[in-house]
C-alpha cells in the first residue's frame, strides 16, 4: 500500500520455521524435493547426467546431512533463496518445491541449520547458518513484531574458496534434539523416504512383474518413462520403493497391474497410474505400500488415503498402485497433503471419481467370484469326494441313504456356484482389465485347489482325489455344463436334479437372488435336509412364475 511499508510478522516466522507440520518425519521429504530440483537444473545445464542424480544422507553424531551435486545456489541469489522465506524462484521451472517454505522445516528439531552451498564456476564456497534456538527464542519473548528483525539476529553468512568445477548444495542440521527419535530411527526415515521420494522400483518387482506390463501397453511405458528418478542413499544403502510382487505375511501376491488414463478433452492428459488387486482379493492394512498414492513428478502427495477421496464403496488398502499427476496446473499444497484447487484439479476429480467405479465393480466382481463361488465350488468338490469314500465303506442301508443326500447336496452347491462363478465371468471378461482379472484369479485359485489335493493325497488315511481344471468350469451361463460334469464324478445311482431345468430359465439376477437365499437357508440349523430341499423348490418355482 503506498505510503506503508509492510512487514513479516513474527508469527509468520515461526510457521516458515516448522510449526506448520506435525511429523518430524517430513524434514526427509522437503529436503529431498530441494535437492531434485537442484539436480534437474543441473541435468538441463548438462552439468551431471541422469544416472549423477545423487541425495547423500547421513545420520548420526547428532547430526542430519543431506547433500546433493545438483546446481546450487550463486552467490547472489544467498539472500532471497535462503535467507528470505517463501522465496523458491522456482514458479517457472516445473520442480518439485514451489513455495519456499521447506528449507527451513527443521527448526524445530534441532539447534543450528547450516546450508552449504557452491555454484559451477564461482570459484567460492557459502556457508550460512540460522541459529534456530535463538530464533524460536526471539519470536517466544514477544520483544519483536516485524520478523525480518529476527532473521537478521539469527543468521551468518561466511565465504570459503572452492575449486570452479564444484557444484552443489549441502544442508546439515546440527545438535539435534534429543526427544525427536524418530529422525533417526533408520528403518522409519527408511520406510518413510521409500514411500515419498521420486527413487526407483527394486530391480525384482520392475524387471519381474511391472516391465512386462508396460512392454503390453507401450503407450503406458512412454509415461512411464518421462517420470523423474532420481538415487537416494541412507547411510550407504540405496533406498527404493518398498513394491514387491509377494504381499508380505499375507500369502497373496499381485495379480498383473492394469493401467488407467485420467484425460479431459480440453485439457489433455492430467495423469496415469497402475494398480492391482491381490489374487484372494483381501485388505492389504499392514502392508507398507498399500492404497493408490498419488505423485506429482514422481514425489508422493498425500498418504494411501488420498484414494479414498474417490472410492466410496470399498477400502482401498484392497488395490495397490500409484497415480502420477501430469498437468502442470495441478499442483500440491504448501503442507503437500492435496492439490490446490484449479480447473484442471475439478476435471480430474470428476473422471478419477468414474475410475473408482470401474475399480470398485472390478473388485466387487473379483470377490464374489473368488469367495462366493470359487472357493465354494472347491470346498464341495473336496467334501464330495469324501463322502464318496464314506459310501463305499458303508453298510447300512439308512446310513447309505443319507450319504446319498449329502453327496447330492455338494452337486447341487457345485452347479449352483458353477452358473454364479460364469455370471461373475461374464461380467468380468466385459473388459479386457476384468478379463485379465478372472484368468489371474482362476489360477492362483487353482494353485490352492491343488495343493490341497496334493496334501489330501499324500495321507494314506484320505481317499484319492483326482485332480480337477477350475477353467474347465466355465461355460456361457448353464447351469450345468458338460465340462462340470466330466471334471466331477457322478454318483450313478443319484436322480437327476429335477429342477435343473427351472434354475436355466432364471435371468442372471434372478440366478442371483436364489443362490443367496439358498445360502441363508442352508445355513439355518433348525431346518431339516428335506425340507431345505422342499423350500428351494418351492421359491425356484415361484421365481419361474
Amino acid at each position: 500500500m503506498e505510503g506503508y511499508k509492510s512487514r513479516f510478522g513474527v508469527g509468520t516466522l515461526g510457521l516458515a520455521l516448522g510449526k506448520l507440520y506435525t511429523d518430524p518425519l517430513v524434514i526427509y521429504r522437503e529436503y529431498i524435493q530441494n535437492a531434485c530440483d537442484g539436480l534437474e537444473l543441473a541435468i538441463k545445464e548438462k552439468l551431471i547426467t541422469p544416472n549423477e542424480a545423487v541425495i547423500s544422507i547421513q545420520i548420526g553424531n547428532n547430526e542430519i546431512s543431506i547433500k546433493d551435486r545438483g546446481i546450487g545456489v550463486k552467490v547472489s541469489e544467498i539472500g532471497p533463496r535462503l535467507v528470505d522465506p517463501g522465496n523458491s524462484g522456482k514458479y517457472k521451472d516445473n520442480l518439485i518445491g514451489q513455495y519456499g517454505i521447506g528449507r527451513l522445516i527443521a527448526a524445530q528439531y534441532c539447534e543450528k541449520i547450516v546450508f552449504e552451498t557452491t555454484y559451477y564456476n564461482e570459484n567460492q564456497k557459502t556457508i550460512l547458518t540460522w541459529n534456530t534456538d535463538e530464533a524460536f527464542k526471539l519470536i517466544d519473548s514477544r520483544e519483536f513484531e516485524d520478523g525480518t528483525e529476527v532473521i537478521d539476529r539469527v543468521t551468518n553468512c561466511v565465504f570459503e574458496p572452492e575449486e570452479s568445477k564444484e557444484h552443489y548444495f549441502r544442508v546439515k542440521l546440527c545438535g539435534l534434539k534429543r526427544r525427536i527419535d524418530k529422525l533417526v530411527d533408520f528403518q522409519a526415515v527408511k520406510e518413510y523416504v521409500s514411500l515419498i521420494a521420486p527413487v526407483d522400483y527394486t530391480m525384482e518387482f520392475k524387471e519381474g512383474y511391472l516391465f512386462p506390463a508396460l512392454e503390453d501397453n507401450p503407450e503406458y511405458k512412454e509415461l512411464y518413462e518421462k517420470e523423474r528418478l532420481y538415487k537416494v542413499i541412507i547411510n550407504g544403502e540405496d533406498i527404493r520403493k518398498p513394491y514387491s510382487f509377494d504381499i508380505p505375511n499375507k500369502e497373496t501376491s499381485l495379480i498383473r497391474p492394469l493401467f488407467m488414463k485420467i484425460e479431459d478433452p480440453d485439457d489433455g492428459l492430467l495423469g496415469w497410474g497402475w494398480y492391482a488387486l491381490n489374487d484372494k482379493i483381501i485388505q492389504m492394512n499392514s502392508v507398507p505400500f498399500r492404497g493408490i498414492r498419488f505423485r506429482k513428478l514422481n514425489t508422493a502427495v498425500g498418504d494411501s488415503n488420498v484414494m479414498a477421496n474417490y472410492m466410496k464403496n470399498v477400502s482401498v488398502n484392497y488395490f495397490v498402485g500409484e497415480m502420477f499427476l501430469t498437468h502442470e496446473k495441478i499442483q500440491p499444497t504448501g503442507s503437500r497433503d492435496g492439490f490446490v484447487d484449479s480447473e484442471q484439479k475439478a476435471d480430474f476429480d470428476v473422471v478419477m471419481a468414474e475410475k473408482a467405479e470401474i475399480m470398485y465393480s472390478l473388485y466387487d466382481n473379483a470377490s464374489h467370484m473368488g469367495s462366493q463361488a470359487v472357493d465354494k465350488i472347491t470346498s464341495a468338490y473336496l467334501k464330495k469326494y469324501e463322502l464318496n469314500a464314506s459310501l463305499d465303506k458303508e453298510d447300512d442301508p439308512i446310513e447309505k441313504k443319507n450319504i446319498r443326500h449329502q453327496i447330492k447336496e455338494q452337486e447341487e452347491i457345485i452347479s449352483a456356484k458353477t452358473a454364479e462363478l460364469n455370471d461373475r465371468i461374464e461380467d468380468l471378461t466385459s473388459t479386457s482389465e476384468g478379463k485379465l482379472v478372472a484368468d489371474t484369479l482362476i489360477e492362483a485359485r487353482q494353485k490352492i485347489l491343488d495343493k490341497k489335493i496334493a496334501d489330501n493325497n499324500s495321507k494314506k488315511t484320505k481317499p484319492h482325489i483326482r485332480p480337477v481344471k477350475i477353467s474347465k468350469l466355465v461355460e456361457k451361463s448353464k447351469f450345468e455344463s458338460k465340462n462340470t460334469r466330466d471334471n466331477l464324478d457322478k454318483i450313478e445311482d443319484e436322480p437327476k436334479n429335477p429342477n435343473e431345468h427351472l434354475f436355466s430359465k432364471l435371468t442372471k439376477e434372478e440366478r442371483r437372488t436364489y443362490n443367496k437365499v439358498c445360502e441363508v437357508i442352508d445355513n439355518e440349523p433348525t431346518l431339516t435336509p428335506s425340507y431345505i430341499e422342499s423350500l428351494k423348490a418351492k421359491i425356484l418355482k415361484k421365481l419361474v412364475k
